[in-house]
């Protein structure tokens, strides 16, 4: 048989938690196995006897009992009850029978009332384990709930974690819907051991026990139906903490005030049963007035707001007290003065009317509305009146109806009455709140079923009667007249707000349909012609410039709402805009002026028409003016509108719902371009001459889940025949051309390409490929023309790309290169596509267009990137541009220097592509381009360049779906920069090459992230300190500043026996860019300029100087203190700001160095 007294001593003896375990679990295994018989059952209990038997404890060791206490007993006798808890832990569930379970539940319930000091937490312990037993009974929860109420007075003598365990008990117990029932049987509507467990828990102060405590009354009075005295009790005694407040403790529990604060509101919301008393006490303590800070005002209102929610029975619970609420928090609107308590107040307002209903509504409506309608004409209370009014009607729709008929006719009146611009803005403002409540009430679904909402419907004639009586009227007042003030461009501002909101509202009710406007045709058409010619003709000369600017930005929102809701506004709007472009010479006035339509139309899709209505209108009418405008050489018009259809673009795609894919999928054949074009003939053809009528609607799909890929097939097909309207078949040329039209370095070509790049990209890969967008690539979208009786896509495949000698269509072919992803342009690779097209741009370079020279560039990088690693042509193409670099290198011709530092940066924008998508063929080119900073000639220029290898790169960006390998930088690193820290020694102007290369060093370094190089901080600051003094003031010396500022902020040990380099560097520094401004210098070799900012580096020297004494010590720092005093008193009186800000700093840094 099992010997538990053993497993009990060892037990008691151990500290060790995982024997402690093992012996637990062979004590249950061996219950288990006896199948939990009643003698083994007895033995292990028994098993504690030698510990817990007082006999026993006082006999063995010594008589005096405190003394046995101090010898370790309280410890032992705990222990060893813990081993009979820990074992019914580790016990199977169905192993006791009932009356085993009754038995050791008698059997630690006892020692409540006969060990306070060992017994409670292991006994505690051990009833939880039994109350999760299979065969526990409910009757036993009322009997273990008397044994721990026997506790009393000792309950509050007990450590905080033993009553947490108790309290948990507890909670398991009272939320127990057995023991519920067995409670409520025995005690009945009394509920007679609450009053037992208030008694001894009534005291409690620890945040977590606390926590537990509120949920335990929150759940008694929420699942059981406690006597009215009984309720009050339990609200005396939670109350009593309210409002709670958390102390600092060197001991944190984990628990916030805050959550405080919910658990003990929890416990006044619990059930109506305590609205007698819980009402009055939150009013009583909220009418203390100053006596009460605001966050305990905020707490209280939040309170009632959450009993307002919560409490079911609103007649018997809410509405008794509604006027007692109303008449104390409209003074904490109305005479209020901090926003947090005012907006607390408007929402317990807001929750009280919204559960109220019938006649009780209406009594507390009309309460409402007789204390506010009167302070409606003192411009003082107007607006926290309109705030208390708004409190309310916007709570539910019968609200609504019963406040709107008595509220709009009043505030006509007094608005008739009122002669102060102030009192005018208040007044339109209440209005304004009061339509955008019933837009809100109409166009909820929920609401169609509720009391009240049909009543709106008898609303509507005072509703539509404020445009004739009030915004129209106002409108006529304060548009025109030369007293065009401050306040009446406010009051204009809230006219134009109020006139988009009437035009968004929708009857409801009946047979008329929920999306019908409330308003007639002539009156929205009347409105919308209102606001345009706020955007059209200008008419706030009398206004100040910003007031001018606030209302048309007021207009463009209000113009917005109005496209939305009535689509035939927005095409009046487009129509009268076209009118516009053809009298406006001002580019800026027509950019402001399309870029305002295309966030009206396009930044949130109509509701009573197909989505796409107004972004097809917008783009039909540009698309037509943009054909206008080449046809009469207008090309900076042209590039205008461009620029506004890519607006279009963007602002629905803003609009779409947010989510995270691989780009729109599109399903599309081979005509896909004559599908979009029947679907949508509102959009014209211009590469076909063909205008259509951009009125027209198209047929759009309703599910919101395809606009993605519609948005992405329409701006497709715009930016096709966009494509073609500018490029001719060359026949002569054997090649595509620019049209005629179009200029090669107009903006025309760099707005389309920039839209190009955004539509590709939008695409997914699968979508890409099925396009072959890697052929539009060459053939721009002319792939099914001819060239000589052969298709165009045919003539490239077979006799190869061919630029022909024309560069100007490379911005073209780099839109739609930059938004590829790379498996859709590894179609171009193994083929000798990609390989032709790079060697001509390298070969054969667009010269000195520089436009066209950064496409080139643009596109060498891209495909150096997005090239397949693996087709068969990669090693040749990189050999390309290896072999190009070493020509270079050997090539020391001063006399076509232009042309060789050109093809350099061809070379170089290549190897930015590969390094951010490395592989071992890169590795040639990057040993080439180490040695280019030695050229006798170009050297320092080609140094420079290295800047541009690592620097970011809108071809290489996410977006763009640039391929990115994680160790890109790092490899970058070692195999660029670090063959190159030889090299740069030694630095002087004497040794060029040596200046050469630690230019190049510090340009690549500043581009890379700190702890690439701070392992090799001395060779990288044996190059940045000398650059300091040897580089000048230029570019060059921003970077080994920016370096030396890493080191001394990370790693300061690197330059402590430098210091003096460092601060010499600095002031020579600072004083060689004494009174420099920022400028421009031209190169003598390349003839590229260069920006010198002298500021920037005064700037940048005198934060390496600041920072200096935070990390070194005083002796080190001692002997250089008088000179540096007097160069940044100096540097005090810098006339740029920043640098004397610099200054101050450096020189409070400085100034404990004495």
């Amino acid at each position: 048989m099992a010997n538990f007294k053993d497993y009990a001593l060892q037990y008691v003896l151990t500290d060790e938690q995982a024997k402690m375990k093992s012996v637990v679990s062979k004590a249950a295994a061996d219950i288990e196995e006896s199948r939990a018989s009643s003698p083994v059952l007895g033995l292990w209990v028994q098993s504690i006897q030698t510990w817990i038997d007082p006999r026993s404890r006082a006999d063995d060791l010594v008589d005096d009992k405190e003394e046995a206490e101090s010898m370790g007993n309280i410890l032992a006798r705990s222990k060893a009850i813990d081993f009979l808890a820990s074992t019914l832990e580790v016990l199977d569930e169905s192993t006791l029978r009932p009356d085993q379970v009754k038995m050791l539940a008698g059997f630690f319930g006892s020692l409540f009332n006969a060990d306070h000091r060992a017994g409670i937490t292991p006994a505690t312990k051990a009833l939880r384990r039994l109350i999760c037993m299979k065969s526990f009974k409910p009757s036993l929860g009322p009997e273990i709930i008397d044994n721990l109420t026997k506790l009393g007075e000792e309950f509050r003598r007990q450590a905080p974690l033993t009553r947490l365990e108790v309290y948990i008990l507890l909670k398991d117990l009272v939320e127990d819907e057995a023991v519920n029932s067995e409670l409520q049987f025995k005690n009945g509507a009394t509920s007679g051991f609450i009053t037992d467990l208030l008694q001894m828990c009534g005291n409690e102060r620890d945040p977590k026990n606390l926590m537990m405590w509120f949920d335990i009354l929150t759940s008694f009075l929420r699942d059981y139906s406690p006597s009215p005295e009984a309720s009050h009790e339990v609200f005396k005694t939670f109350s009593s903490y309210f409002p709670i407040s958390l102390r600092a403790s060197a001991t944190p529990t984990g628990i916030t005030a805050e959550d405080l604060k919910i658990t003990l509101r929890m416990c006044f919301s619990a059930h109506y049963r305590i609205s007698e008393h819980v009402f009055p006490y939150l009013i009583q303590k909220l009418d203390q007035g100053d006596a009460i800070t605001v966050s305990v005002k905020v707490d209280i209102l939040q309170t009632l707001e959450d009993c307002l929610a919560k409490y079911t029975h609103v007649e018997k619970s809410i509405a008794p007290s509604a006027e007692r609420i109303w008449n104390s928090l409209k003074y904490e609107v109305r005479n209020g003065e901090v926003e947090e308590s005012i907006q607390g107040t408007l929402k317990a307002l807001r929750t009280l009317a919204a559960r109220l209903d019938g006649d009780s509504l209406k009594t507390f409506t009309q309460l409402v509305l007789r204390d506010c309608l009167e302070d409606l004409t003192n411009p003082t209370y107007t607006s926290p009146c309109g705030k208390l009014l708004g409190g309310v009607y916007t709570a539910s729709p019968a609200a609504f109806a019963i406040v709107v008929q008595t509220l709009i006719p009043h505030v006509k009146m007094c608005l008739r009455q009122s002669k102060s611009a102030a009192h005018k803005h208040d007044l339109v403002g209440i209005l304004n709140s009061v339509l955008s409540a019933r837009m809100q009430h109409v166009t909820q679904e929920d609401n169609r079923a509720e009391y009240g909402v049909d009543q709106i419907e008898l609303t509507s004639p005072v509703v539509t009667s404020v445009f004739e009586d009030v915004y129209l009227a106002l409108w006529k007042e304060n548009i025109t007249g030369t007293d065009a003030t401050s306040l009446k461009a406010n009051v204009l501002k809230q006219v134009v707000k109020g006139l988009a909101l009437i035009v968004e509202q929708e009857k409801v009710g009946g047979q008329i349909l929920p999306w019908t406007l409330l308003c007639t045709e002539t009156t929205c058409s009347k409105v919308s012609q209102l606001l345009s010619q706020i955007i059209l003709e200008s008419p706030l000369a009398a206004f100040s410039e910003e007031k001018q600017f606030e209302i048309e930005d007021e207009a463009v929102k209000s113009l917005q709402k109005i496209a939305t809701a009535y689509a035939a506004g927005f095409v009046s709007l487009v129509a009268s805009a076209k009118a516009k472009f053809k009298e406006t010479n001002d580019p800026h006035t027509l950019e402001l002026l399309t870029s305002r339509l295309a966030f009206i139309g396009c930044s949130k899709p109509p509701r009573r028409v197909g989505d796409f209505h107004n972004f097809t209108c917008l783009v039909g009418a540009l698309l037509g003016e943009i054909h206008d405008a080449l046809h009469n050489g207008s090309r900076q018009v042209g590039a205008i509108l461009v620029a506004a259809i890519h607006c279009a673009i963007l602002a629905f795609h803003g609009s779409l719902p947010s989510e995270e894919s691989s780009g729109a999928l599109l399903h599309l054949g081979a005509g896909w371009a004559d599908e979009v074009a029947a679907s949508y003939p509102s959009l014209p053809q211009v590469d076909l001459g063909q205008l259509g009528d951009w009125q027209i609607a198209g047929t759009t799909p309703g599910n919101w889940s395809d606009n993605r890929a519609e948005l992405s097939k329409i701006s497709l097909f715009v930016v096709r025949q966009l494509y073609r309207r500018v490029t001719v078949v060359s026949d002569r040329e054997k090649a595509l051309a620019l049209d005629s039209d179009i200029s090669a370095n107009s903006e025309f070509l760099s707005y389309l390409a920039a839209m190009t790049t955004f539509v590709v990209r939008e695409l997914s890969a699968e979508s890409q490929q099925a396009l072959s967008l890697y052929q539009e690539t060459v053939c721009l979208f002319r792939g099914d023309d001819e060239i000589s009786g052969t298709l165009v896509k045919d003539h490239f495949q077979t006799k190869g790309y061919r630029i022909g000698g024309r560069f100007d269509l490379l911005g073209l072919l780099q839109g739609i290169l930059q938004g590829l992803w790379p498996t859709s342009l590894s179609e171009m690779c193994g083929n000798g596509m990609g390989l032709s097209l790079a060697k001509q741009l390298l070969e054969s370079g667009p010269g000195s267009e520089i436009p066209q020279q950064k496409s080139a560039n643009s596109i060498v990088c891209i495909l150096a990137n997005k090239y397949n690693r693996k087709a068969e042509d990669w090693p040749a193409l990189v050999a390309v541009f290896t072999d190009k670099v070493s020509s270079i290198i050997t090539n020391t011709d001063s006399s076509n220097l232009g042309s060789q530092l050109r093809l350099l940066q061809t070379c170089v924008a290549f190897a930015a592509g590969a390094l951010l998508n490395y592989d071992k063929q890169v590795s040639q080119l990057v040993g080439k381009l180490v040695e280019i900073p030695s050229h006798p000639t170009i050297g320092l220029y080609a140094a420079r360049e290295f800047s541009h290898i690592l620097s970011p790169r809108e071809a290489l960006t996410p977006a763009n779906h640039a391929a990115s390998k994680l160790l890109g930088k790092q490899w970058a690193y070692t195999q660029l920069a670090k063959p190159m820290f030889e090299k740069a020694a030694p630095f002087s102007k004497e040794v060029p090459e040596g200046h050469n290369y630690a230019v190049a060093t510090m340009d690549i370094l500043k581009h890379l992230p700190f702890a690439l190089y701070e392992d090799d901080g001395d060779s990288v600051v044996r190059i940045a300190l000398p650059a300091l003094s040897t580089l000048g003031v230029g570019p060059d010396v921003e970077a080994a500043l920016n370096i030396l500022l890493q080191f001394v902020e990370h790693k300061p040990d690197v330059l402590k026996q430098r210091l003096n380099a460092v601060i010499k560097g600095s002031l020579d520094l600072v004083n060689e860019a004494k009174g420099g401004k920022k400028e421009t210098r031209e190169d003598d070799v390349s003839g590229v300029a260069t920006k010198v900012n002298p500021p920037v580096y005064r700037k940048l020297a005198l934060i390496l100087i600041a920072c200096l004494p935070l990390k070194f010590e005083e002796r080190h720092l001692l002997s250089h203190a008088p000179k540096l005093q007097r160069t940044l008193a100096f540097s005090c009186g810098d006339p740029v700001r920043e640098v004397r800000q610099a200054a101050l700093r450096a020189r409070v840094s400085w100034s404990s160095i004495n």
